[in-house]
């Protein structure tokens, strides 16, 4: 006997059930589990269809009166109004993903990048890879996190810009490949090319009062790879200076490596063997030199200096260490007069009265490390003074031993320093620079300009008198001895853009995060005790007193 009409469409709700069942599992288990619809997933998905379009064909006066009830229509329409508001709320999430619109609240706008970082963003033309070793940061009072927002704001205003974070542990041979020296590294490649931001270097200062520079630090690393020019900077070798390709504790590799890393091209220059000193030598460096310069030597560094070259003189104590280099009289030619002498200050000292920390000038190149309270050690000093200065020159003042407990100490051979009658009494100034203008120029002709630092218009010096505090022992934590001081590689490496007249590279000021406090007398803290605890409980408790007798009427 063939089946009757309402069998069919009693079956066909069965199987329409059974069909929806039967999907969910099918799609659990043979699509999303490995992947890729599979072939029985078909299979599944028309079966439940066929259910399905039976039971609508078989049930249409049921489906029908179903959703005439006006409970149901209720409900559709409210299902159709919340499809709507996910819609609208999606669609908002993917303009605001693909178009970030940020509202920067706070007083110092810590949450806003700098000009000066737009600007860099904007250079960059090609694919960008930034590399972090380390996961995402967690913690919003770490430096690593505050480090990965900007990260993520830099991505979000350049779209060439590609983050990737790599946990070393789990990827060792990318870590030793990338020669990843701490956790936290960041790596940025841009065609071709790598540089390198500690993460050390994103604050400075210890705990509660370290500040946060990472804007500086990695704007600046963008910056030396979106440049397309490189600067030629020579370090003399042949009289026993530090050299830049030893990576021992007193070697100057990290120096190097730092110098590299903002794109300027770092050779070793042996002036013994050289007819002439480099036509693109931008600036020569002399690191804490033992032996003497011959006379053909001299006469390239003072031709080169007239010609309006720069000079950085990292000059130890005469007759210490078999220090026995014979700079001072072209030095003295510049403005700088150099004693036979050491520096010692009891007051302020890393462990050593000889290991002196000096205090600041009002010079550009420390004037952020003054604002940042960041400490340069300088271990064993002379002293540095200014004698007659060329016509149109300058002597300007960096470093100087804070007050009059230090001196000069001119007993070269004293194992226990004393002040006598011959020494100098402080305070000692340890670094200073010169600037003289060419012949028919003038120091007013300054700029940061790239093209222009490259038409020499003056000669710059600086002298500092000592070449420890930038050896790899004084500049990273690696090191056995301990002594790490943050200024000391900002010191180096602002005294060189100052030197270049790249004073963009100085420094982008980092934004502080200023602390508000509010001071009340007795009878505000007592009327705000009153007010939050009795008139507003009350006011809250009439208006519901008031409620309540409206409705019982």
């Amino acid at each position: 006997m063939p089946p009757t009409i309402d069998r069919l469409k009693r079956l066909s709700r069965y199987a329409a059930v059974a069909g929806i069942v039967v999907f969910f599992f099918g799609f659990l288990f043979l699509f999303a589990v490995p992947g890729y619809p599979t072939m029985p997933f078909w299979v599944v998905l028309v079966l439940s269809a066929g259910a399905i379009a039976s039971f609508i064909v078989l049930n249409r006066e049921l489906i029908v009166r179903f959703f005439a009830l006006r409970t149901v229509r209720k409900a559709v329409g409210s299902s159709v109004y919340l499809i709507i508001i996910i819609a609208i709320l999606v669609a908002a999430y993917m303009v605001a993903s693909n178009f970030p619109l940020r509202f920067d609240l706070t007083r110092g706008k810590l949450f806003t990048l700098s000009a000066r970082s737009e600007e860099v963003l904007k250079l960059i033309k090609g694919d960008m890879i930034i590399i972090v070793f380390r996961s995402p940061a967690e913690d919003p009072s770490s430096a690593a996190w505050k480090a990965d927002q900007l990260l993520k704001q830099y991505a979000a205003r350049n779209k060439k810009i590609r983050l990737k974070y790599i946990d070393p542990n789990q990827d060792p041979i990318m870590a030793n490949k990338l020669e990843v020296t701490e956790a936290g590294e960041m790596i940025f490649v841009y065609r071709g090319r790598k540089t390198r931001v500690l993460n050390r270097d994103l604050a400075v200062g210890d705990g509660s009062k370290a500040t946060f520079v990472g804007e500086e630090r990695l704007t600046q690393a963008i910056y030396s790879l979106v440049e397309s020019y490189k600067l030629g900077i020579y370090f003399t070798a042949g009289h026993d200076e530090y050299r830049i390709d030893d990576k021992s504790e007193q070697g100057y590799s990290i120096i190097r490596n730092f110098l590299e890393s903002e794109n300027y091209d770092v050779r070793t220059l042996e002036t013994a063997k050289a007819p002439e000193l480099p036509a693109n030598a931008a600036l020569i460096v002399i690191a804490g030199p033992k032996r003497a310069f011959n006379e053909r030597e001299l006469g390239m560094l003072s031709r080169y200096l007239k010609s309006g070259g720069r000079l950085l003189a990292l000059y130890d104590p005469f007759g210490i260490q078999n220090n026995n280099c014979n700079l001072d009289a072209l030095l003295a030619e510049w403005g700088f007069l150099l004693p036979r002498d050491f520096v010692v200050d009891p007051a302020h000292n890393s462990g050593n009265p000889v290991y002196i920390v000096p205090g600041y000038g009002t010079h550009p190149s420390v004037a952020s490390l003054k604002e940042r309270n960041m400490p340069v050690c300088l271990f064993l000093a002379r002293s540095v003074k200014a004698s007659t200065v060329r016509k149109g020159g300058a002597v300007m003042e960096m470093l100087r031993t804070p007050d009059g407990e230090s001196w000069a100490e001119t007993d070269l051979a004293s194992d226990t320093p004393r002040f006598n009658a011959g020494d100098s009494r402080g305070p000692i100034t340890v670094g200073a620079t010169a600037v003289y203008p060419l012949p028919g120029t003038s120091t007013n002709g300054s700029t940061s300009s790239p093209t222009a630092t490259n038409d020499v218009k003056e000669t710059r010096i600086a002298v500092i008198g000592d070449s420890d505090f930038a050896m790899n022992q004084a500049l990273s934590g690696q090191y056995q001895y301990g002594y790490v001081f943050t200024g000391n590689k900002d010191l180096f490496l602002n005294t060189i853009s100052y030197l270049l007249k790249m004073e963009h590279k100085i420094s982008i000021r980092p934004k502080g995060e200023e602390e508000k406090r509010l001071t009340l007398t007795s009878g505000q803290t007592n009327f705000l005790i009153v007010f939050v605890q009795i008139i507003i409980p009350l006011l809250f408790a009439i208006a519901g007193a008031i409620v309540w007798f409206m409705r019982r009427k």
